[in-house]
């Protein structure tokens, strides 16, 4: 549906229309990674993940050796412990460390679980609250003058399997193509819309070879694809899919992007109405698979909250980062032609190489010096790694048909990416581990000399920024901390300078050595995934399950109780006229003796409803038309949520009560007006019972005006029906509302309305509610928010798990809508 397109775009519409401007990258990148900050790997702070409560195993499946097995075995204590890691790993001392050493840019490593709505919390675990401290942290970095890369380095599902550093040790990746894409466009509107985020210049693409690669030829890495890419034949449509999701999220919310083949940009005053069909008749940007994105990261969005954040400075298109085409072999897709906007390319490496950095076993007995040597890019001593660095050999290795391996050793990395338009390249991870044991002489050489060679390009970010010192680290920060590089005297304080600006000149001379296959070019893996969510709130408990036998299936005869109240609530979509003088088609039709009272509203500014008398269900009938995603301003009122207290004028002697803040307003528009028109009704004709319904936003008007009519009228019962009712206020509204059980939340199938706004947003449901299963039964679920899957929150834990199809209905047999 193009209405989740409109609600996108309506979010941000008040964002201006940006000219075009250079990304703000420093002229040369001295930079550092931020690894196991946000997301912890064992094999960096071995004494901490113990102390944490981890352990450490050979075999990561067999013990509590990742983020996500610890989350899975300490779910009540899991967010603590990793908040204090967080807050204790990376802070201000450390940001202040970096600036008085010449850091300029910092790459930060993210799991798709930093966005909650994209987590299925029945299969997946991870803590909670990353996404505060990415806040926190760009923040602080921002007042150093530090810019930040924001690197998709956990994907969705799973990532490495069999590796505790990319959050989860598992042995099979699923296809989570789609998530990823959405993890980008909620990052991108992150970077354009949250003041936080206005020094992050870039997202690196998550690589998908784990996703495309064959079944057969399965072994998938997170942000370095698998070097044969003859194992990742679909890689190439996923860089254009990323870039496209990239380009069109900006396009909706008002960035310019030179090239792009929209124009001009949405802006406040744009009918989206009109624009959304030409957009999905011009080129392949805005694709089937985009616009899906798109419409589901809009719903995240909404989930989130995400729109009540006031926007950064204006700010031109984000660069978007990918691995460069010689990373790969066997005619790999090129990058370059996925390039829309600025756009750079990255490449790692390590002349140490063991699969997924440093096992436990590697810290405690150091590798061997015959398995190192297998597995190098030169031979394991200082002459044979300073002429590989110094000369270029270490540049590119390719294997164009199978069985015909040779390495290119005249051409350097900068410049035969230049040659494939992989411009500008900078070197996103490299350290001075080697394969043997370096002499602190040798150390000074070698990080001068790959210092040298990896400034040609665009510039260098170290891996890491700092390693545990202890004992059980066993010296590890000597080769793997940039800090302590520095302070060690190996690296410069100052990254531009050099101890021995020609300590290449004894090496390029030499001639170049062709190297066997088996000394191929392998980067280290830096797999890290971000750990965390929302930071708007700590995710509220899940309330206690209520035993299977408690929900019970409602009769043929209850079911068809509903049956008139349901078309009240259909008929809410139509004009006041035609509900004034109730002939309004079928939905008029199926309540016959029906007497119209009052109506109002234009469904735009002001929502529809009308109320009058049943004299068959002996009710005054109150009712609230839903979300007509045809008009703006109703999608805005669906959009404009955070928690706000109850207006006291309308609701006295209420205290604690807080509700969604675009409902309680257009609540307030009809208030008084509908107070008035069922006082004439009751006293009209004698009424002694008053029913509000209402679907989707009417529902949610309806639940408040459940709460604000007895606060006005005495004497009369009340009950309430709603159909696919999202959530409406915090803990106190919902129990309130649920007093004397005459509330009925009435929710289809995989609906995905009634479980937004988010629990972890502190918004939660009434007693009362009703979920139709897929096979037509109607089950009565005790409780608020009942978790079992035979109710909506158990059923649809995700926006992913729902179908917004089912919003309208059947409602036994009845869709909404006039």
């Amino acid at each position: 549906m193009c209405s989740l397109l409109w609600l996108f775009a309506v979010l941000y519409s008040a964002l201006p229309v940006l000219s075009a401007g250079l990304p703000g990258l420093p002229p040369k990148l001295y930079g550092v990674n931020l690894g196991s900050w946000l997301v912890l790997e064992p094999w960096m702070l071995p004494q901490g993940w113990l102390d944490m409560g981890g352990q450490q195993c050979d075999d990561c499946s067999t013990c509590i050796a990742s983020e996500f097995a610890f989350a899975q075995a300490f779910p009540k204590t899991v967010d603590a412990t990793f908040k204090k890691h967080w807050e204790t790993w990376f802070n201000q001392a450390d940001v202040k460390a970096l600036a008085e050493n010449g850091i300029n840019i910092v790459r930060i490593p993210l799991g798709y679980w930093i966005i909650e709505p994209l987590v299925d919390r029945r299969t997946e675990f991870y803590p909670r609250g990353g996404l505060e401290q990415l806040r926190r942290g760009l923040e602080q970095l921002k007042a150093a003058g530090i810019v930040a890369i924001l690197d998709h380095h956990g994907l969705p599902g799973v990532q490495d399997p069999n590796q505790m550093f990319t959050g989860r040790c598992t042995t099979d990746t699923p296809h989570n193509y789609h998530r990823a894409l959405v993890w980008t466009s909620v990052m991108t509107t992150l970077v354009h819309l949250d003041p936080s985020f206005t020094n992050a210049v870039a997202i690196q693409a998550a690589s998908f070879s784990s996703y495309l690669s064959s079944p057969r030829l399965h072994t998938p890495q997170a942000n370095e694809p698998i070097m044969d890419a003859s194992q990742t034949p679909g890689y190439g449509d996923f860089q254009k899919n990323f870039v496209r999701t990239v380009r069109a999220t900006e396009f909706l919310l008002g960035v310019h992007t030179p090239g792009f083949p929209f124009g001009p940009a949405p802006s406040a005053g744009t009918n989206y109405s009109q624009a959304l069909p030409n957009i999905a008749d011009t080129e392949k940007i805005f694709t089937e698979e985009i616009r899906a994105v798109l419409r589901d990261a809009a719903l995240v969005l909404v989930q989130m909250g995400l729109n009540r954040l006031v926007p950064g400075r204006p700010r031109g298109p984000i660069i978007t980062n990918f691995m460069d085409r010689n990373w790969q072999f066997n005619h790999p897709a090129n990058p370059a032609e996925a390039a829309l906007g600025p756009q750079g390319y990255d490449n790692h490496l390590y002349y140490v190489y063991v699969r997924g950095k440093p096992v436990f076993s590697s810290i405690s007995a150091r590798i061997s010096h015959k398995h190192r040597a297998q597995q190098g890019v030169a031979d394991a001593n200082p002459d044979a790694y300073l002429k590989s660095i110094c000369s270029g050999s270490f540049s590119l290795w390719f294997r164009e048909t199978a069985g015909s391996s040779r390495f290119l050793t005249d051409l350097k990395r900068v410049e035969a990416d230049a040659a494939l338009g992989n411009s500008p390249l900078w070197f996103g991870e490299w350290g001075l581990p080697t394969e043997f044991e370096a002499t602190d002489e040798f150390l000074r050489k070698w990080a001068d000399a790959q210092k040298l060679a990896y400034s040609k390009g665009a510039g260098w970010i170290f891996w890491n920024f700092k390693v545990e010192n202890s004992p059980r680290a066993n010296n590890l920060s000597r080769e793997w901390s940039y800090l302590d590089g520095v302070r060690l005297g190996y690296l410069t304080k100052d990254p531009s300078q050099y101890h021995d600006a020609n300590v290449c000149v004894p090496y390029v001379s030499v001639s170049h050595q062709r190297l066997r296959p088996t000394h191929r070019a392998m980067a280290l893996l830096a797999v890290t995934v971000l750990l965390g969510l929302s930071s708007l709130a700590a995710a509220a408990p899940a309330p206690v399950l209520e035993p299977r036998q408690a929900i019970t299936p409602l009769s043929a005869a209850q079911v068809a109780s509903f049956k008139p109240y349901t078309f009240y609530a259909s008929a809410a979509y139509c004009a006041p006229a035609s509900t004034l003088a109730w002939n309004c088609g079928a939905n008029c039709a199926a309540n016959p003796t029906f007497t119209p009272v009052a109506s109002g509203g234009d469904g735009n500014g002001v929502q529809f409803w009308y109320v009058g008398w049943d004299p068959k269900l002996a009710t005054v009938i109150v009712a609230h038309q839903g979300t007509d995603f045809s008009q703006i301003l109703a999608a805005v009122t669906d959009a404009n949520f955070f928690m706000e207290s109850l207006d006291p004028t309308l609701f006295p002697g209420l205290s604690g009560l807080e509700a969604h803040s675009g409902f309680a307003d257009e609540q307030a528009k009809t208030a008084t007006t509908i107070l008035n028109a069922v006082n004439t009704a009751i006293a009209r004709f004698g009424a002694k019972k008053v029913t509000v319904v209402g679907h989707s936003l009417g529902g949610a008007l309806a639940l408040l005006d459940s709460v604000y009519l007895p606060l006005h009228i005495s004497g009369i019962t009340f009950q309430t029906i709603t159909y696919g009712m999202p959530r409406v206020g915090n803990q106190a509204f919902a129990d309130h509302a649920s007093i004397g059980s005459t509330v009925t939340h009435i929710n289809n199938q995989e609906d995905i309305v009634p479980i937004l706004p988010g629990r972890f947003l502190g918004f939660h449901h009434p007693t009362g509610e009703v979920h139709i299963q897929d096979s037509g039964v109607w089950d009565a679920c005790p409780g608020e928010d009942n978790t079992s899957n035979l109710c909506s929150t158990g059923d649809v834990p995700t926006i992913f798990s729902g179908d917004t199809d089912d919003h309208d209905g059947p409602y036994d047999g009845v869709f909404m809508g006039c």
